[in-house]
């Protein structure tokens, strides 16, 4: 085994229709090193296990089968420590190359030319590559096109996870199997992954199609996603959670980029319980939660304030007359929906404000509900003397930020926001 340099590990579970082609994409691969190809089937109840065991007979000295006979995994979703254990004992390669068993790899030379990177590169520990994306719904294949050019990826992309890196494409250094504690418990394994490298290394990105990965099928992850509230819920919830232990684990480093992601997470909770009252909102929320395997009630809190604040025209953030009376004007930034939010509860209210404010690189109009609209660099007021309430989808928090530092903007507030400190 000291020889193995790669190890190829595959999951899978009732993928029957798909592990084939998966198998003969890692034989495919032309190297000057040797892999192994280790495959876990997770007690498919087709016949997954069946076409594993055939091609372990036909490549004993080259793929091996770990087989469950109960399901652990993909029908229970658990921690994925249980599964990250497995992978790291059977595992004994220098680096990992991952594909699950309805994905799949079409360049023969995938794996060498990223491991050439790695070898080279001491500082990077993980490389991913671009891949066409199958809707197994229509049958429409596109390709993900990240990045046009192989870079280095941003922390800021991989953490808002607004592009998307195919779990098919990754092939990383041994040390990442030293990912322990909070990133386990989130129930996915990509993204954790991802998080855990940009502080142990850097991820470059190849803009080399060397995959195909299939999205939607029956039985897919994605699938469920899309269709069971349940699982969608859950996510949501355990990816706040997680993002939030990331934060405090990182020392706020990446604070900016985490509250965009927290936000998105949090938005899609909201729209999925999303019902005409706050007493409806918190039973479903509450109803959901317990069918979670762990509790996590601190959520609670902040969901019911964004609740209020997306949906309630009579409510008002105490934070906002706090704020308005400390500045001698007062401006919205936005003119779309979140604006039009706060406008009618500052109406409500009887709170004044002068107009809207735009970033700078947005174009102007000359009026929004009835008030003036200014870009943020040419307001008739001083910046000093003037408080910006941002009405604005925190989940550009980033964007906004920037727009208000490039016009040097100190006096701001956000009551979108999602408050998971």
């Amino acid at each position: 085994m000291d020889d193995i340099l790669l190890s190829i590990w595959c999951i899978t579970y009732n993928h029957e229709l798909y592990i084939r082609d998966a198998i003969e994409g890692f034989l495919s691969q032309r190297t000057n090193f040797k892999y192994e190809i280790i495959i876990h089937d997770d007690a498919s109840t087709d016949r997954t296990a069946d076409i594993i065991r055939e091609y372990e007979q036909k490549y004993p000295n080259l793929i091996r089968g770990i087989y469950q006979t109960e399901n652990q995994f993909a029908c229970n979703q658990p921690s994925v420590e249980w599964l990250w254990e497995i992978q790291a004992h059977n595992c004994n390669g220098k680096y990992i190359a991952s594909c699950e068993g309805d994905d799949y790899w079409i360049d023969m030379k995938k794996l060498q030319v990223q491991v050439n990177y790695l070898e080279t590169h001491p500082k990077c520990i993980m490389t991913v590559h671009d891949a066409v994306n199958v809707d197994c719904q229509n049958w429409k294949m596109y390709s993900g096109s990240i990045y046009e050019e192989d870079c280095i990826v941003s922390e800021k992309d991989i953490i808002e996870q607004k592009k998307y890196l195919f779990t098919a494409s990754m092939v990383y250094r041994r040390e990442v199997l030293g990912m322990n504690g909070f990133y386990l418990k989130v129930g996915i394994g990509d993204y954790p992954i991802l998080l855990y490298s940009i502080i142990n290394g850097y991820v470059y990105y190849f803009s080399r199609i060397m995959s195909i990965y299939r999205q939607n099928h029956e039985g897919s992850w994605s699938n469920s996603f899309l269709h069971e509230e349940n699982t969608r819920f859950t996510h949501s919830i355990r990816m706040i959670n997680f993002l939030k232990n990331y934060n405090v684990y990182t020392g706020r480093k990446y604070e900016d980029y985490i509250i965009s992601r927290i936000q998105r997470s949090a938005i899609d909770v909201i729209n999925l319980c999303a019902k005409e009252s706050l007493e409806n909102f918190s039973k479903e929320c509450m109803e959901h939660m317990k069918k979670m395997e762990a509790t996590y009630e601190w959520v609670s809190k902040p969901l019911q304030k964004l609740w209020l604040q997306l949906f309630d025209d009579k409510y008002i953030d105490e934070n906002i007359k706090c704020f308005v009376n400390k500045y001698q004007r007062t401006v919205i930034m936005g003119a779309g929906v979140y604006a039009g939010i706060l406008e009618r509860q500052m109406s409500n209210h009887n709170i004044f404000f002068d107009g809207f404010v735009i970033s700078d690189g947005q174009e102007l109009i000359s009026n929004y509900m009835g008030k003036p609209v200014w870009k943020l660099s040419c307001m008739p007021f001083e910046l000093k003397d003037t408080g910006i309430i941002i009405g604005i989808n925190p989940t550009i928090w980033n964007d906004i930020l920037f727009s208000l530092n490039q016009c040097k903007a100190e006096n701001y507030l956000c009551p979108f926001l999602f408050d998971f400190k």
